[in-house]
């Protein structure tokens, strides 16, 4: 769920999930001061946002959802506080935008989000597209560091018409997807990859005996660990 600041309302969104019954719908609830009022004359379908045009913005606002199925309410994880005053210009919570710490590397040209410790909330994935290998990491809503990547020495000519095996970041080409392929609630990252990708956990990907053998992996969210590869019929470097 996340609520923004759009002049004289709150927008707010929140996220319809695999698992959602069909037909469900939505009431919108904001507290304000210890006060909670439900903001929807009926539930809401069709969509999972709202616009809040009765909120006192001088004032912390926090919303939340509660799921309702055949007439009845159902809690739902999450919510969110809009600080008192925040605009999209404001950094953190109160603002459109999201800053969180992240480790010191080379340029990041892309972030990709899911949910990797199944808390509800996106977390994300960037690139580093340092001088030498190529490296992906990962980090929590909060910024907590969880894992690094590193695509080898296949990434290292990644400016190359024809780019190395496990390049990423190839001009139009990001290389990677953020998706829960399995549906446990926890978002893998699927990436191609070639000999020389060391994962997560430490693991050094080698099977095949072409320099430039290429495979799609699935990879844990949580830990950067090696789920399932399969092996590509021919070497794609684009």
């Amino acid at each position: 769920m996340y609520a923004v600041n759009a002049g004289n309302a709150v927008f707010v969104s929140w996220r319809s999930l695999e698992e959602d019954p069909a037909g469900c719908a939505f009431n919108l609830y904001r507290t304000t001061d210890g006060t909670t009022t439900k903001l929807n004359a009926s539930p809401i379908t069709g969509g999972t946002n709202y616009t809040d045009t009765t909120a006192d913005q001088t004032k912390d606002n926090t919303y939340f959802v509660k799921m309702v199925t055949g007439g009845a309410e159902t809690a739902t994880d999450g919510s969110f506080t809009l600080k008192a005053g925040g605009s999209i210009f404001t950094k953190g919570n109160a603002g459109a935008a999201q800053v969180i710490p992240i480790k010191e590397g080379g340029t990041i040209h892309f972030v990709w989000v899911g949910d990797f410790n199944g808390d509800g909330t996106y977390d994300y994935l960037v690139d580093r597209c340092a001088d030498d290998h190529q490296k992906l990491e990962a980090y929590i809503s909060n910024g907590t560091y969880l894992w690094t990547v590193d695509l080898g020495v296949n990434s290292e000519n990644k400016n190359n018409i024809s780019p190395g095996a496990s390049t990423i970041d190839a001009g139009m080409w990001d290389g990677a997807i953020v998706y829960d392929i399995d549906s446990d609630g926890y978002a893998d990252v699927l990436l191609r990859i070639a000999n020389g990708v060391t994962f997560g956990d430490g693991t050094v990907y080698s099977s095949s005996s072409d320099a430039n053998g290429q495979a799609i992996a699935v990879l844990d969210g949580r830990t950067g660990k090696l789920k399932a590869s399969v092996n590509l019929p021919t070497t794609i470097c684009r």
